[in-house]
C-alpha cells in the first residue's frame, strides 16, 4: 500500500486483510471488479472489518476504482480518501478515472519489465 499520508496504524491493518467486501472501500472494488463509491464510511457495511480504524484516521468517505491491464486482468485499486462524508463531483469522478488508467499502465509496465528480466536471467550463460 503506498498512502504515505494515511496513519500508520489504517495501513498496517490495510496490509493484513484479506480481498473481502467487509475490509474498505479498495478491498471491494478489487473483490467486485467495479468501481466502489463510499459517501460516509462510518455507516456502510463495506467498512465493517476496518471501520474503527479509519474513523480513528478522521476519515469518512473512500472512493475506490480497480486498476485493470488492457487485457482486463484485475491489479489493485487505487482508493481516494476524504475527511469530509460524500461523493466526488463529476470532475473529482474523471481525475480518478484517468489515475486509475495511469496506474494501470504504469503497473503493467512494471510487472512487464520484471517477467523480461526475470527470462533474460533465466537464459542467461552462466
Amino acid at each position: 500500500m503506498v498512502a504515505p499520508r494515511l496513519r500508520r496504524k489504517l495501513r498496517r491493518r490495510a496490509g493484513a486483510l484479506a480481498i473481502d467486501i467487509r475490509n474498505g472501500s479498495c478491498a471491494a472494488a478489487v473483490y467486485l471488479g467495479r468501481q466502489v463509491l463510499v459517501a460516509d464510511l462510518g455507516k456502510d457495511p463495506l467498512w465493517e472489518q476496518r471501520r474503527e480504524a479509519a474513523l480513528e484516521s478522521r476519515l469518512r468517505a473512500a472512493w475506490s476504482t480497480p486498476l485493470k491491464s488492457s487485457s482486463g486482468k484485475l491489479l489493485g485499486s487505487l482508493g481516494v480518501y476524504r475527511r469530509e462524508p460524500g461523493l466526488p463531483t463529476y470532475r473529482e469522478s474523471e481525475i480518478i478515472a484517468h489515475a486509475a488508467q495511469l496506474a494501470g499502465i504504469a503497473i503493467q509496465r512494471r510487472l512487464a519489465e520484471k517477467a523480461l528480466r526475470d527470462s533474460e536471467a533465466k537464459f542467461r550463460p552462466v
